[in-house]
């Protein structure tokens, strides 16, 4: 079986540009950061960046692992990797690796987030 992993993690600089909305001066930026939208719209939804430096690492924790998420739900529109995965020709995983605590953490896009 082939595995298709997502995998996000702790202070990432793209999600940072995202909520921040500053990309620097690299063109390619913006349009990577395209897919990425929806997971800031919903996280947003929940509130926005706390100004406390903890809880804006809490939050900022809470869009990566929110755009593991998405990813993984835009993957599966594609009719070869849903017709893979339903075979069971293919495993496709999300993984948030949190720095801090050199852990690797198993996302399930059904499950509620764990930011703490």
């Amino acid at each position: 079986m082939n595995t298709l992993v997502v995998c996000g993690h702790e202070e990432c600089g793209a999600m940072k540009a995202l909520s921040s909305g500053e990309s620097g001066d690299d063109v390619l930026i913006p349009g990577w950061l395209s897919h990425a939208h929806t997971a800031l719209e919903l996280v947003e939804k929940r509130g926005k960046k706390p100004s406390d430096p903890e809880e804006a690492r809490k939050w900022q924790s809470e869009l990566e692992i929110e755009n593991v998420k998405l990813q993984l739900k835009n993957l599966r529109t594609y009719p070869v990797v849903r017709e893979a995965e339903d075979a069971g020709r293919l495993q496709v995983i999300g993984l948030y690796y949190r720095m801090s605590t050199a852990k690797l953490e198993v996302i399930d896009p059904g499950k509620p987030l764990k930011t703490g």
